[in-house]
This record gives structure tokens, C-alpha cells and sequence, in this order.
């Protein structure tokens, strides 16, 4: 009989960066840029990571009981282009990242004692309304697309996949706001209200064997520079 794993989804809601929480073993420090030539500043910045203020993006449960956490972070962006554009009215910012991956083994399920860390390939775009000018900029933005897929299975998981934004019937609006600094600088509060969705399957040689599952959640996640 094939056995199923539920998901049950850890919601948070933040207002600013400022407000973040320091959750145990993170601490959470500000992202700052400075604007190109036109005025704009580009975005994602390089040396940022988005996460979730509390860490938890889920929570594995096997045949009813909790199972593990998982923990996800996306960073890493490269090969970024920005063109005029998109269902904002702004611009279209493609471009490759990487989605880290934690899932922390709990006690009482086949997961328990397990530590495991691993990086999805992903592929984003991002849509975002004019920026504006002034000391103090707020525009929309949208997550339109975001796709990563595990390219080498590990023991737990045979394959694993995420897909998350507007492309996939998954709207996953946010907000920016850029403060201006007396450098010149700009703080950049960024966040998003990302729907997504994770499909994938156990390792048919590891603890999960057999067990494959599909769910929709959502969860807020901001930018920031984060050191562990």
C-alpha cells in the first residue's frame, strides 16, 4: 500500500524587516544597495537570501504524526536581467538562485536523528511596479514564477520539486520599500507572500521509501543578509 506523507504549513506574517524576530541559531541583519546611475536600484540584491523570520516553511507528518521540519532559503542569485515590462507595469527580473533545504528529523518517525542539508536548482522572475524616485520608495511586486528541482537524489529524497508564483495559479504578491540612507545607500524591506507548492518522493533505498505527497501552502518570507 502506498503510504503518504501530509504538510502541515507554518504561516507567518511580518509588517517590516525591521520587525523580524531573531529565530535560535539566525541572526537577521539588513540589506543595503546603492542605486545605478538611472536612480533604480537593482533587485534581487546578490548578497541577499530570502527567508522566513521563524525559519519553519513546513512541517512533515507521517501516518498522522509529526515527522520533521523543513526549512527553506532562497539565495544565491545570479545571472540576473532586468527588462522593462511585466503584469506590473515596471520591470521583469529573471534570473537563476538556489533554493537551501533543511530537513530536521523529529522524534518519533521515520525521519528521527536525521540532519539533512541539500540545494535545489531554481530558475525565478519577478515583476515589479515602477520604483519611483525619492528618499523613501514602496512599489508591488509578484513572485510571477519560481521553479526548483533536486538535480542529485540523496537518501531521503528520490526526487523533489517546489514550484511557487502567479505563472503556476499560485499568486504570491510583495512589497519593497528602499529608504535612503545618509551614504547614499539604500535599506532594502522586501517581502513576499509566496504560494507554493512541493511534490516529491522518497529515496527508495532510505527512510522514506515508498512515501510521496503533493501540497500547497503559503508563507511569508523577507529579505535580509543572514549569517549562521
Amino acid at each position: 500500500m502506498k503510504l503518504r506523507i501530509s504538510l502541515a504549513l507554518a504561516f507567518v506574517s511580518i509588517l517590516s524587516l525591521a520587525a523580524v524576530p531573531a529565530s535560535a541559531g539566525t541572526s537577521f541583519t539588513p540589506v543595503y544597495a546603492v542605486a545605478a546611475p538611472g536612480g533604480a536600484v537593482a533587485l534581487p540584491d546578490p548578497n541577499s537570501s530570502y527567508v522566513s523570520p521563524a525559519d519553519i516553511h513546513a512541517y512533515i507528518r507521517a501516518g498522522g504524526k509529526l515527522t520533521a521540519e523543513m526549512k527553506l532559503k532562497h539565495h544565491l542569485f545570479r545571472n540576473i536581467i532586468s527588462t522593462p515590462g511585466g503584469i506590473l507595469r515596471g520591470t521583469v527580473e529573471t534570473f537563476d538562485s538556489s533554493l537551501g533545504t533543511a530537513i530536521i528529523g523529529l522524534p518519533g518517525g521515520p525521519l528521527e536523528g536525521i540532519a539533512l542539508n541539500f540545494e535545489v536548482p531554481a530558475s525565478a522572475e519577478v515583476h515589479a511596479a515602477p520604483q519611483g524616485e525619492g528618499e523613501v520608495r514602496t512599489f508591488e511586486t509578484t513572485m510571477y514564477s519560481l521553479t526548483g528541482r533536486l538535480q542529485d537524489p540523496n537518501n531521503v529524497f528520490e526526487s523533489f520539486e517546489l514550484v511557487a508564483g502567479d505563472a503556476h495559479g499560485l499568486p504570491s504578491p510583495g512589497v519593497t520599500t528602499l529608504i535612503q540612507q545618509e551614504d547614499g545607500s539604500f535599506l532594502i524591506d522586501s517581502r513576499f507572500d509566496v504560494s507554493f507548492r512541493v511534490h516529491f518522493v522518497g529515496s527508495p533505498d532510505g527512510p522514506l521509501a515508498g512515501f510521496e505527497d503533493e501540497v500547497e501552502g503559503q508563507v511569508t518570507v523577507v529579505a535580509t543578509s543572514v549569517q549562521k
